[in-house]
């Protein structure tokens, strides 16, 4: 076992017990369900994953452990390190975990470092990893030390979202309003909420209620959100490329939401955020076997390239298929592709 695994133990039992009884010290009580499913995070948390032991980890001796936040020397620093060795790559994500977990176990009296190490396991492991009962408890546990500002907040919701309370999610989201909170809602299924937020949005809040519709399989209604977009002049030319390519991609979510699919490979091509995406999809038996991302100009994060297909071969569809936080125009790039190359194999 690696030798911060016994201090982890140690650390998160520890933890495990006192999360509700500080919780329940901040200035809102916590509702019974809060504390119901902080409960379940914190049995989730005071265990290893699975994965744990498999996963080897080498600290470089130059790093300044105890996370400055201005580092004498840049070579030193944690958040050059994260971004360089684990952010671009999801394969090592899990080893950014347990790196991270180091952090926390080797500055316990160090609160700044605690935050900092937390917030980003729970991005790790909520966003990253889909472990949402671990990225509740980490997030839950950064707060104890600092703010979680809107990118994290929406992550947490997202994380009740998915552990089943959606009165949790959006209590989360109550107080935040941009592009990225306005498109969970859209998955959750707040419609209405989408709408009201992105009327004063623009473009981009047009492409966003576009996507909720048609998210939601309502495709006439995104077609038209979306056409709000490409036929208004003056219109910011990125938004505009989203609203044209959301158009575009419609008539092959349509065909590909009756599911009957002719075996063979096929691709499909739509925008991403640097530029054009070239996703392939191969169908067997009448299912959707594979999906891939063939080409790409989008380097960061990598995580929507490699999450997106996935689900959609889980959920045999690509009109629910959930976006990446912090990746919001890769996502619709990796879907709006998939769609054609799924649509194109429709009967």
């Amino acid at each position: 076992m690696c030798r911060f695994g016994w201090i982890l133990c140690v650390l998160v039992s520890l933890l495990a017990g006192s999360l509700s009884a500080e919780t329940a010290s901040t200035t809102q009580p916590a509702s019974r369900e809060r504390e119901q499913m902080d409960a379940i995070a914190a049995r989730v948390a005071a265990s290893q994953p699975d994965w744990w032991d498999s996963v080897k980890l080498d600290i470089p001796k130059t790093l300044d452990l105890t996370w400055p936040d201005r580092p004498a020397d840049w070579s030193k620093s944690i958040d050059m390190y994260i971004f360089r060795t684990y952010d671009h790559r999801p394969a090592r994500h899990r080893e950014a975990c347990k790196f991270l977990t180091a952090i926390v176990t080797t500055n316990p009296d160090n609160p700044r470092a605690q935050y900092k190490a937390s917030l980003r396991l729970g991005q790790y492991y909520g966003l990253l990893l889909h472990d949402y009962a671990r990225g509740a408890y980490w997030y839950r546990r950064a707060a104890r030390h600092g703010p979680l500002f809107a990118f994290h907040q929406t992550n947490l919701a997202y994380c009740y979202w998915k552990l089943g309370s959606k009165e949790l999610a959006l209590a989360e989201l109550g107080n935040v309003r941009n592009i990225q909170t306005a498109r969970l809602l859209g998955e959750i299924g707040e419609i209405d909420k989408v709408k009201s937020l992105t009327d004063a949005m623009g473009d981009f809040g047009a492409v966003v209620m576009g996507d909720t519709y048609r998210y939601h399989g309502r495709f006439k209604e995104a077609l038209e959100s979306y056409n709000r977009v490409t036929t208004r002049p003056g219109q910011v030319v990125f938004g505009r490329n989203f609203g044209r390519a959301g158009a575009e991609a419609i008539p092959s979510f349509e065909a590909a939401a009756a599911g009957k699919f002719t075996d063979g490979t096929y691709t499909g091509e739509s925008a991403g955020f640097r530029g054009p995406i070239k996703v392939e999809a191969t169908i067997k038996g009448g299912r959707i076997a594979t999906v891939k991302v063939v080409s790409s100009r989008d380097d960061w994060p990598l995580s929507a390239q490699v999450m997106i297909p996935a689900e959609i071969v889980e959920k045999q569809s690509v009109h629910n298929v959930d976006t990446v936080t912090g990746a919001t125009y890769t996502s619709a790039g990796v879907i709006n592709a998939a769609a054609k190359a799924v649509g194109s194999s429709a009967k």
